[in-house]
């Protein structure tokens, strides 16, 4: 459960941009579960493998992380934890069978679904007050971003991007994911 700990933790830090041309259907949802199933095994087949997946524990490598998940304005959480991963030719030789035996094409693929299916489940544990607050954050004058521990400001500066995203969601994909329940 390393990879959906983290995963977790991460979306926390960093809840996610909307991306979706389609909307997402209950056989993407399930796909990105059984392939990320998949993927924890790979966990303990390759423990040596530096894949920053395990971000819990080092809040500066989640950080760091964060700093590379914006692609052209789109979250890229799992983009980033593959690329790292995919450095690893038996690993990556791995990865995308576990990706291509649970329906997708590519793991750019996966990581575009779950990337959606990452944002529909932010969404839907966000209300609107919790948006609008995202959304002040970049309000804040320098005198109390001051105030706001340095690994803490980032994330403050990166607050209203963050809720304009979420805002984006389509409404069908933040039903279905709470529907399906696909992080338990």
């Amino acid at each position: 459960m390393t990879l959906l700990r983290t995963t977790l933790v991460l979306i926390a830090f960093f809840p996610g941009l909307a991306q979706a041309a389609d909307l997402l259907k209950a056989s993407d949802v399930t796909n990105f579960v059984t392939a990320y199933e998949k993927m924890e095994a790979l966990q303990s087949k390759y423990p040596d493998v530096e894949t920053n997946l395990d971000a819990t524990a080092d809040f500066s490598k989640a950080m760091e992380m964060i700093d590379r998940m914006i692609d052209g304005g789109k979250l890229n959480f799992l983009g980033v934890a593959m690329e790292e991963a995919m450095r690893h030719p038996q690993m990556s030789a791995d990865l995308r069978g576990a990706v291509t035996s649970s329906g997708f094409a590519s793991v750019d693929q996966f990581s575009d679904v779950g990337n959606r299916i990452i944002a529909a489940y932010m969404r839907s544990e966000m209300s609107g007050s919790d948006l609008r607050e995202m959304q002040m954050m970049g309000d804040l004058p320098e005198s109390q971003l001051a105030m706001i521990p340095a690994p803490m400001r980032k994330m403050a500066q990166y607050g209203p991007l963050l809720a304009r995203a979420l805002e984006k969601v389509p409404a069908d994909d933040v039903k279905l994911v709470k529907k399906m329940k696909p992080f338990g």
